[in-house]
């Protein structure tokens, strides 16, 4: 449901960035046409109240003549981030703001100097209190000109350092360069970029786009194309036309997530390029394969010329342990065959939540006459799904095998978790900071009861089989919580 947080304001403001505090009450930055940086928070009965930080400009030493919240994230361990861009006195800085989730905490400002940069494409402030920009360098009119994307970080008391992350290329046979980039810090200090990577003849009109995702490996910047084609929405131009205005999030296991759209392309009767960008897509990451799905989908120009389906302003939220992932953009429908609007038109706010998008389905085992599983357990980790399953043989022995499904579906090798004289049933699964734990019954004879044992990322156990309880009822289900804790029946 709509709220109004401001009713009146004062110009028509730049900026607004939503954060969440501790209890989970939503807070508003915004900052007005006037330069004035604002705060609203929510009270319990819903009421908005709002208060000038004043702190931000004391530490900028006065009122700014420009000043923009440009970036705001939250760190795993929930401490508010933000970057806010600002001229004062004559002097460009851009500033490091950190804020605990507690409600009501106060805002702490670094002011550190601005880049020397032309356009700032995506900004991102880190927890060691540097901040990062993702910026090109080129200065039009120019012929030819500068097209390569930089990298840039700058901390208290330095100055930016600045690294090439995409070389771009200017001129016959054609144009080559990445744009709207989006950029991540993870909990080391390390950058990672999503950009949409774009070939366009000299005249300008764009030929194909690619998703890419940029790295540093070694010291050096390195990239994956994430995808190429568009997933059944184009336009007469074709399917070559993928990777819109990405938006790239990191979870707490590292995972790395990007929010995207395709492009529906065509020339008109005049020779001219029209582009929509429609649909949402979703990419993740898991080990070293990228997985996508579509998650809202729309008919391009070539299903639908009259009216026009578009999708923009995309946002990405994902939760620390990565399991819930929420994706919202604007939906349009132009009800004409052209991208000129010439009148108002209704546009719609949708929001996804994406559960187990991209995820493959495998056979882990077949059931044969002489096989007959039992029980199964799984856990996520960063390589893949771990499955673990008791096995009866021959209506006789049984055992616990485990064994990796990777996250493009190929299995890797079948291991066994009980070997020797000894049998296993009802295996559980659990997924720590210091690895995968299993558990299962299993003995020889009337000794018996319930073991533990740590296994590796293929699913070899790697210690020393622990007995948690001896018993001789071997019936009974078993679990383990995130926290360590069995729990058998």
């Amino acid at each position: 449901t709509p709220e109004v947080v401001e009713p009146a304001l004062p110009g028509f403001g730049l900026h607004a960035l939503l954060l969440f505090d501790a209890d989970c009450s939503p807070v508003v930055l915004h900052t007005t046409v006037l330069g004035e940086p604002r705060q609203y928070e929510r009270a319990g009965d819903g009421t908005w109240s709002s208060s000038v930080m004043d702190d931000l400009l004391a530490a900028l030493g006065g009122a700014p003549s420009m000043l923009g919240i440009v970036s705001a994230t939250t760190s795993a361990d929930g401490t508010w981030l933000a970057v806010v861009s600002a001229a004062a006195a004559g002097t460009e800085h851009v500033v490091h703001a950190r804020r605990a989730p507690a409600a009501g905490s106060a805002w702490t400002f670094t002011v550190l100097p601005a880049p020397e940069a032309g356009d700032v494409q995506a900004w991102a402030a880190a927890a060691d209190g540097s901040v990062h920009a993702v910026y090109t360098n080129t200065a039009y009119p120019c012929d030819p000109c500068n097209m390569d994307l930089y990298y840039g970080r700058v901390a208290a008391g330095g100055s930016w350092t600045t690294e090439t992350v995409q070389p771009g290329r200017w001129g016959d046979p054609n144009d080559e360069f990445a744009a709207d980039a989006s950029l991540a810090v993870d909990e080391a200090g390390a950058p990672w970029i999503a950009a949409t990577f774009q070939t366009r003849v000299i005249t300008g009109s764009l030929i194909g786009s690619e998703l890419r995702f940029y790295g540093k490996i070694g010291g050096t910047w390195c990239h994956e194309t994430v995808a190429d084609h568009s997933d059944g929405y184009a336009g007469d131009d074709g399917a070559v036309f993928t990777g819109v205005t990405p938006q790239l999030a990191l979870d707490g296991a590292g995972r790395f997530h990007v929010v995207f759209g395709d492009l529906s392309q065509w020339h008109d009767g005049l020779g001219q390029a029209n582009g929509v960008p429609g649909q949402a897509r979703y990419a993740v990451r898991a080990g070293t394969a990228w997985h996508l799905a579509t998650v809202f989908e729309q008919p391009g120009r070539t299903e639908s010329a009259q009216p026009l389906h578009a999708f923009d302003s995309p946002i990405l939220a994902v939760s620390p342990d990565g399991a819930d992932v929420r994706a919202a953009g604007v939906e349009r429908i132009w009800d004409t065959d052209s991208i000129y609007n010439m009148e108002d038109k209704t546009v719609t706010l949708r929001l996804r939540a994406i559960d187990g998008a991209g995820l493959v389905a495998a056979t882990v085992v077949d059931v044969a006459t002489t096989r007959a599983v039992t029980s199964i357990a799984a856990v996520r980790t960063d390589d893949g799904v771990l499955v673990a399953w008791g096995e009866t043989i021959g209506g006789i022995r049984q055992d616990v095998r485990l064994l990796l499904v990777h996250p493009d579906g190929s299995l890797g090798d079948e291991r066994f978790a009980t070997l020797g004289p000894e049998t296993g049933a009802a295996p559980a699964l659990a997924a720590g900071v210091s690895g995968v734990l299993l558990a299962y019954r299993g003995g020889q004879g009337l000794m018996r009861g319930v073991r533990a044992v740590p296994v590796d990322a293929s699913g070899m156990p790697s210690g020393t089989v622990a007995t948690i309880i001896e018993t001789t009822d071997d019936d009974g289900d078993l679990a383990i919580a995130t926290n360590g804790i069995l729990v058998g029946r």
